[in-house]
């Protein structure tokens, strides 16, 4: 009786087979060609990304060939301006670096405006990379510089929730000092009091104590 069922069951995959081996042939056809153009589109991914860091490393290193003079001056443009074009063309971590490279160029030149545009270009590129926190970091430097201080805030509150980031405690800090500049004393205690309980042996909570004793002083604050 065992062998019967078995034959049947055998016999039934085969019928099933048979009545359907169109179906099953396209599907397996489908399936090979899909796999081939994944296998092709992380190909051509990985050459882009292959050529986009070597035309970075190219541009960074003839970045730091140039010396002070004012006849590299143009030579320094052209080369920022290679910088912006890789940033803006591609993606993923080509992106990610060539735009903070740019945003570190014309932050060393206190172009606030087109470094804050790079850093959140940066930022929005990989936003799981580590170099995250410190791309809203020093957006948010280029927007106090920018006296726009509700993007500032806004920014060191986002770098500070990353508790890996180096400098975390000190974006608690100004986010603090910038409610505090602005008379929102409420607000600048609460950063203040997360400095204290997130990094409490940190010359910044140090800071910040002395901050909340200081407007409590001042009948600030309760």
């Amino acid at each position: 009786m065992e062998e019967i069922e078995k034959k049947t069951l055998s016999d039934r995959m085969g019928d099933f087979i048979a009545s359907y081996r169109k179906v099953i042939l396209g599907l397996l056809a489908v399936l090979f060609v899909a796999a081939a153009a994944v296998a092709v589109t992380l190909s051509v991914m990985n050459m882009q990304k292959e050529k986009g860091l070597a035309q970075l490393d190219t541009i960074q290193f003839e970045s730091e060939k140039l010396g002070n003079e004012e006849a590299d001056a143009q030579k320094k443009a052209e080369l920022f301006e290679q910088l912006k074009k890789l940033a803006d063309s591609s993606s993923g971590t080509v992106k990610n670096r060539a735009a903070m490279a740019a945003a570190a160029s014309a932050f060393a030149d206190k172009n606030w405006e087109e470094s804050r545009t790079y850093w959140l270009m940066a930022s929005g590129a990989q936003k799981k990379a580590y170099t995250n926190p410190i791309a809203l970091y020093n957006a948010a430097v280029c927007s106090e510089e920018l006296a726009d201080a509700d993007s500032a805030l806004r920014y060191f509150d986002e770098a500070a929730g990353n508790k890996d980031f180096p400098l975390a405690a000190r974006a608690l800090f100004n986010a603090g000092r910038i409610e505090e500049s602005r008379g929102n004393y409420t607000e600048a205690l609460s950063r203040y009091e997360k400095l204290d309980a997130a990094y409490n042996s940190s010359e910044w909570a140090h800071l910040a104590k002395s901050r909340v004793i200081a407007l409590r002083a001042a009948g600030k604050i309760q």
